[in-house]
């Protein structure tokens, strides 16, 4: 409700302006996005890029009232932390290395069939991250879903972090049946503050876990 509350007074402070919606929470029932929240113009279902950019390029007709656009692959989606995003030593940085999810948890959107999950090659993600680290920010959020998704890579991001990660914090959300004994090897090794993890324990009743679509091997 916060959201359509924001979308209500932004539309009485100024009553011309082109309101977009957008995100998973809005993607999946636009239809009633657009009769429950009548200040929303326009809903971006999906992926958002290429639609927004069609939009700004467009001079945000409200003609089209649902919009939807493939985006491109996600490596082929710019990096955001280029010229003009200055002044951000000591600040908190949100960082995509991947998208979508491999898990098919009921209660979640990221598990839907159109969320499949997409790397940004190995090399870019170092690129982007040493690029990111030359403005010294406090931490690093990475809003992966599954950072570890493929364990091999989320190692190999480790490893570069550990040794080129200066002062900087990193967040990772991790699914704990992934980790292997050659992650608490190469993890045991980081400086201290290097990483925090948010570590994805739903519950440890077996039947609460097959019936949300989240198996687990406790032992």
């Amino acid at each position: 409700r916060f959201a359509a509350d924001l979308a209500a007074l932004l539309r009485l402070m100024m009553p011309d302006v082109v309101i977009v919606a957008g995100g998973p929470e809005v993607s999946y029932r636009a239809d009633a996005w657009l009769e429950e929240v009548p200040a929303v113009d326009i809903v971006i279902e999906g992926a958002g890029e290429a639609a927004f950019r069609e939009l700004a390029q467009n001079g945000f007709p409200r003609e089209e009232r649902i919009v939807r656009r493939a985006n491109p692959p996600f490596a082929g989606i710019p990096f955001l932390y280029r010229s003009g995003f200055d002044g951000l030593d000591n600040r908190y940085i949100y960082y995509e290395s991947s998208r979508g999810c491999p898990f098919s948890c009921s209660y979640c959107l990221s598990s839907r069939g159109d969320q499949a999950t997409e790397f940004r090659p190995l090399d870019m993600v170092c690129r982007e991250l040493d690029a990111i680290l030359e403005r010294k920010p406090r931490l690093v959020k990475f809003v992966d879903r599954s950072f570890n998704a493929d364990p091999a890579r989320a190692r190999k991001i480790w490893k570069h972090l550990i040794e080129h990660g200066g002062q900087t914090t990193f967040h990772c959300e991790i699914h704990p049946l992934l980790l292997e004994e050659e992650d608490f090897a190469l993890l045991s090794s980081a400086p201290e503050g290097r990483f925090q993890f948010e570590i994805g324990v739903q519950s440890t009743n077996a039947r609460t876990l097959g019936e949300i679509g989240r198996p687990v091997e406790w032992d």
